[in-house]
């Protein structure tokens, strides 16, 4: 079950990484603080990381 919610958080963060990315590049153009948006993406990072421990993990050794 952990691997499905780490699965779908991290199939929502590949497609909104780029976005993020763009509003932390144009925030940091206009000298605001993105501080919001790096923060979400260190913790779709970190799902992403989890997500992959878990399918490493699940897989069967030969």
């Amino acid at each position: 079950m952990l691997f499905a919610v780490f699965g779908w958080i991290a199939l929502a963060g590949a497609l909104c990484w780029p976005f993020l990315l763009y509003r932390i590049i144009s925030k940091a153009s206009k000298d605001r603080s993105a501080g919001v948006e790096c923060f979400l993406l260190a913790l779709l990072s970190l799902d992403f990381c989890l997500w992959l421990l878990t399918v490493f993990n699940t897989l069967p050794t030969s």
